[in-house]
């Protein structure tokens, strides 16, 4: 059966869309479908959803990060730290954890497991800005594994990126360490005197000048 216009607008002779609306009090609402007219009204209203939508969910994002940070300044062991990673991966504080993560796993001497949450990281985080400081974590757990030539390589990626300057003096300390670990003294001492020549007054030269007694004190045990 058909509808009368009576049913169809209702009994005041309006659409029965804007009883609804009057009914549930939303005059705004009201207001956009008699300026546009439904059709135009119905997108404008999506667009207000979408816009609402995507401030919950920065809100909500928001509060993650806070609650992240919030964990992760009061994170004092291992296991925190990895709850920290895991639990808020897509807020700031979740990269810094995982590194955090690596660098306490390392330090306990569990340098697989480190490496594993090096390369964690360095996957989930390609853009990273402390991806310089990853990959030298990376080339520190090579290192702890005596995986000389590995550790070499990885120095030597450090030090080929421009964006990684700060690390430079580390990590060519780091490759001075790894060539002693693979028996080749010669070009290590070359490589601490080489530094020492060219940055004398660098905060890092104490730590060379004592790698280059080191390793020449191996070098006339080698000679002697």
């Amino acid at each position: 059966m058909s509808k009368t216009p009576h049913e169809e607008h209702g009994s005041a002779g309006k659409p029965r869309e804007e009883q609804a609306l009057e009914q549930a009090e939303v005059p705004e609402l009201l207001t956009l479908v008699r300026a546009y007219g439904r059709p135009a009204a119905l997108v404008l209203l999506l667009a207000l959803a979408v816009a609402g939508g995507s401030a919950m969910v920065r809100q909500r994002r928001h509060a993650a990060a806070v609650d992240a940070a919030l964990r992760f300044g009061q994170a004092e062991t291992i296991e925190e730290l990895q709850a920290v990673a895991e639990e808020f991966p897509e807020t700031p504080s979740g990269p810094l954890a995982l590194l955090a993560h690596a660098a306490r796993l390392l330090e306990e001497d569990r340098p697989e497991e480190a490496a594993d949450r090096v390369d964690l990281f360095l996957r989930r985080y390609p853009d990273h800005a402390m991806r310089p400081g990853a990959r030298m974590l990376r080339a520190a757990c090579d290192e702890a594994k005596e995986a000389w030539d590995r550790a070499r390589a990885a120095y030597e990626d450090v030090l080929d990126d421009a964006s990684a300057a700060y690390l430079h003096a580390e990590a060519r300390l780091g490759l001075g360490r790894a060539l002693e670990g693979a028996g080749r003294l010669r070009e290590a001492r070359d490589l601490y005197e080489d530094f020492l020549a060219a940055e004398p007054g660098s905060a890092w030269a104490p730590d060379f000048e004592t790698a280059l007694r080191s390793v020449e004190r191996r070098l006339r045990g080698e000679a002697g």
